[in-house]
Order: structure tokens, then sequence, then C-alpha cells
């Protein structure tokens, strides 16, 4: 089941992600080979110590060729920014033929969760 996930640095979250992997989507840490997952192969750990440091460095500072490969691998998996254009559309495409869509309590969703960003564009929302 989907989990709404809150943080206070979501920069460092997404940076911590991005190192960590996300097993559940098979994206491995970036000290494990690419293909471990896949072939039932157990990760190698990342050391909390480690990560503390790492996520407020630029990878180039941290990580050898091997491991810069994979960060920039998970950075292109797991970070939404890097969704290419064409999906991002097909996905917005797709959103528009849905029928029975409500936007009417989008309102109030966004002010429950102080999502002000969201408040300024609701009209993003709206049909």
């Amino acid at each position: 089941m989907d989990r709404i996930v809150t943080v206070k640095e979501a920069k460092l979250f997404l940076k911590e992600q991005i190192i960590r992997g996300d097993r559940g989507d098979g994206v491995p840490n970036i000290l494990s080979p690419a293909n471990c997952l896949a072939i039932g192969q157990r990760q190698k750990s990342v050391m909390s110590v480690k990560l503390k440091e790492w996520v407020k460095q630029d990878p180039i500072d941290f990580c050898d060729p091997h491991m810069l490969e994979r960060y920039l691998t998970n950075e292109k998996l797991i970070d939404l920014n890097y969704t290419p254009e064409h999906i991002r559309l097909s996905i917005l495409e797709e959103f528009d033929k849905q029928e029975n869509k409500k936007s009417g309590n989008l309102f109030n969703y966004f002010f429950e969760h102080s999502l002000k960003q969201h408040m300024q564009n609701l009209q993003d929302f709206k049909q």
C-alpha cells in the first residue's frame, strides 16, 4: 500500500533515496552492482555515518567512478525531474481521459496539508 512521506528537507531526502536505492522498485544502492537485485545478490550496506556525510556533499566528491555511474543512474530512475517529456505528457493525457474527476475538494485538501504552493497553482488541477 502507498504511504505519504513527509520530510523537512526534501532535497536531502531525495539524495538519500538516490544513494540508498529503492529495493521495492528494483533500484540498488550506489555501492552495489546494478544487477544485484535481479540476480538475488545481497546489496553492500550503506552505513548511516557515511550516508549522513554523503547527503551533504556533491557526489563527485565522495564517489569513485563506479559509484558515480550508479549514482547518476539512480538519480534518473528516482528523481521525477528526470522523467522524459514524452512520458510526462502521456501521464497527463491519461489523467485527462479519466471520467468523474473531482477537483472541488482540492483546495480543502491542500489547506489541511499546508500545500501552499499547490494552493497557488490550483488552476493547474482543474478542468
